[in-house]
This record gives C-alpha cells, structure tokens and sequence, in this order.
C-alpha cells in the first residue's frame, strides 16, 4: 500500500502563522520514519491558509529528509511562468536528485491578487494557455525548449534530468488527463473540489491514452483525499464535529479508527484503480495530524 500526505496549510483558531509554518516543516522527517511515500505542499494564496507558496517548504522538507519525495501540490501554471518554474524545480532535483515531484495545476487567484501576480484572465485560460505552458515546462526539465509549444532559453542547472511533474486534476475538466497521459507522467485525480466523482473514468482515460517516457515507463494514478484518523471511531467523530466548526460541509472520504481507515483506503484505491493514496488531515491541530498519521501508518504497515 502507497500512502502520502498533502499539506494545505489552513489556519486554524490560535494559530501564529510564523510559528505553524515551522511546525509543519517539521513533521517531513517524521513521516518519512513513519514509511510514507511523499509529501506534497500546496500552493493557496488567501487569508485563510497560513503560507501562500511550497517551493520554500519544499527546499526544507527535503533538507530535513533522505528518502520521501518531496513537492507542490500543485505549482499554479496560469499564474507561473514555465521557465521560471522549471529554474526553481531543476536545481531542487539537482540538490535532492531523484526525490522532488513537480505538481502542476490551472487555478485560480482572488481577484483582488490577479493584477499583482499578473495572472491570467479566464477567457486566457480558456484558450489552452495552461496546455501549452505545462507542456513548456516539461521541454525544459527534459532540456528541449525548442520542442515546447512556446519556445525560450535553455534553464539552469544543465545535465539534471528532471524532476518529475504530476499533473493534478478534478471533475471539472479532462485537461490534465490528456497532459498527462501525452506526455507519460503522473496522474493525480483530487477529490478535495465540488463537483461529481469521477475520478474512476478519469484514469481509467488516463490509462488508456498513456504513452511511456523516459520518467515513467507505465502509467501511474494517484487520488487525493481528506481524512479524519482517530484513535476511535469516538474520537474521530469528535475530530469531525471541531472540523465542521471550521468547514460546516466538510466530508472526508476516509474517517474512523485505524482499522477501519485501512478498510475505507484499501476499497477506495480499488474503486478508482487507483496506484496510491494522497492524504490531508484537514483542520487537525498539527500535533493531531501526526499523532493520526503514526497510528494509520502502524494499521496499513507502512515502513515495515
């Protein structure tokens, strides 16, 4: 069984958002004790989260570790320009070779953060610019810009070949299907967002249309859910209870004791034929968070 953890930062009463963004820094080596495979930091700019950008999380996370993979979750592409993205990431895989993932998502700003961040508008997007500046990215890291449908300079560090870039996607939009099955790399389907559950089709797509890279031989599909672990099914329902103070119509897909986590993960990664599990504790204490990741890990025998 692969598991992994997402952080998505949100701030929650009492929280000093200093403080907090340290702490969760800290919990990189204990999960990688713990025998997880990733951790990914998400990428949100609004007040209710308390860090707005991965890739200083990232560059920590990986310093404080030898074997988790480490990245965003993703890097937001209408916002971000390819050759900046691909510099950052190149030397990241150069410092930490074979151990940084690059995901990649569309998104959105707050309006009233688009103009500073000069961000694309929504009919830009429309038009496929997000296709084109992921497929960019990807000319890059592999040191072929001039094959990328937007052209530019080589990137620095040369002679690193990576990091591997994981496209994350949603019910909304086949975009990041057809990415990622085109250009042989990671899918990750997100059931965080509104919208239908359709993440069994979506790689079932995904793996019907993929074609093999130098990164990834066979396709490889990942889903991304919430999840409340307690002690006991009591203390869980509990967890949910403080959760919904925060979020009133939060629903995680994974929710009781350890044994019956393991249970609700194992049918889900066989529902959507999933290849592994990405999980957020959302609106835990931090030191609930990890206290839930310690007894899920000890139930699904991970590190062992």
């Amino acid at each position: 069984m692969k598991l992994s953890i997402l952080e998505l930062g949100y701030r929650l009463p009492g929280d000093v958002p200093g403080a907090t963004v340290r702490r969760i820094a800290a919990t990189a080596p204990v999960l990688e004790r713990l025998g997880f495979q990733r951790l990914w930091f998400a990428e949100h700019h609004a007040d209710q989260h308390v860090y707005a950008t991965p890739e200083p999380l990232v560059a920590h996370a990986a310093a404080t570790t030898t074997r988790l993979r480490i990245g965003p979750a993703g890097i937001l592409m209408n916002v971000h320009t390819p050759v900046r993205v691909a510099e950052v990431f190149r030397t990241l895989e150069a410092l930490y070779p074979g151990r940084i993932d690059l995901g990649v998502a569309g998104g959105r700003l707050l309006p009233s953060h688009e103009a500073a961040y000069g961000a694309a508008s929504e009919e830009v997007m429309r038009s496929g610019l997000y296709g084109r500046r992921v497929e960019q990215l990807v000319a890059h890291l592999r040191g072929v810009p001039g094959e990328g449908p937007l052209g530019g300079p080589d990137v620095q560090p040369h002679g690193v070949d990576g990091p591997v870039v994981v496209c994350l996607g949603a019910g909304r939009g086949r975009g990041n299907v057809a990415i990622a099955a085109k250009l042989g790399l990671p899918f990750c389907y997100s059931l965080f967002h509104t919208g239908p559950d359709d993440a069994r089709n979506a790689i079932a797509e995904y793996r019907a249309a993929f074609r093999p890279s130098r990164w990834l031989a066979r396709p490889h599909a990942l889903v991304a859910v919430n999840m409340l672990c307690g002690a006991t099914n009591n203390d869980a329902a509990a967890a949910l209870y403080r959760a919904r103070m925060h979020s009133p119509g939060f629903r995680p897909a994974i929710l009781g004791r350890p044994a019956l986590c393991r249970e609700q993960i194992e049918k889900l990664l066989a529902e959507k034929d999933a290849d592994e599990l990405v999980i957020a504790s959302s609106y835990q204490e931090i030191e609930e968070r990890v206290e839930a990741y310690h007894l899920l890990a000890e139930a699904c025998g991970l590190g062992s």
